[in-house]
């Protein structure tokens, strides 16, 4: 199990703009503003920029529940066998245990907020931030998700 620790702190966390930990994910960008240690393992938020034509490929989380609110640009979201579109102030939730995928359909970089319950994936994160630059090896990244409980489906 590759889960932080988890701190039982009641601090409050505050933040200004582009404040948090900024992670590069597979060429686009997440800014964690809270995670396991500020929340006692409640739950994880993430700002994330991600680039035109650009998300993750379909996949399945066992651990955590993700919800999407659109800050800028389009999305498409696929959530199980239902494919949306998502523009500024759209809400996406995706529940645990069901195929999802997004896709930034924007001429331009697009950001949503994305929470997670409960908290951890920002463990995952910090491993994909921390693989080589260039092209990904899907290879690799399929077996760092397993150790998180989020199957990568491909059709490789």
């Amino acid at each position: 199990m590759s889960r932080e620790k988890i701190s039982t702190s009641n601090a409050a966390t505050i933040l200004s703009s582009g404040e948090g930990e900024t992670l590069n994910i597979l060429g686009d960008r997440y800014v964690v503003k809270v995670g396991a240690t500020e929340t006692g393992g409640l739950l994880t938020t993430v700002e994330a920029t991600i680039q035109p034509q650009s998300g993750l490929p379909p996949h399945i989380h066992q651990r955590e529940d993700e919800t999407f609110y659109i800050l800028e640009g389009e999305f498409e979201f696929l959530i199980g066998d239902k494919t949306v579109r998502a523009s500024p102030g759209a809400f996406v939730y995706g529940p645990r245990g069901q195929v999802h995928t997004f896709k930034n359909i924007s001429a331009t970089p697009a950001r949503f907020l994305a929470t997670y319950t409960p908290a951890g994936i920002e463990a995952f994160y910090r491993r994909l931030n921390a693989l080589p630059p260039g092209p990904p090896d899907l290879a690799r990244i399929i077996a760092i998700a397993q150790e998180y409980g989020i199957a990568i489906l491909t059709t490789e």
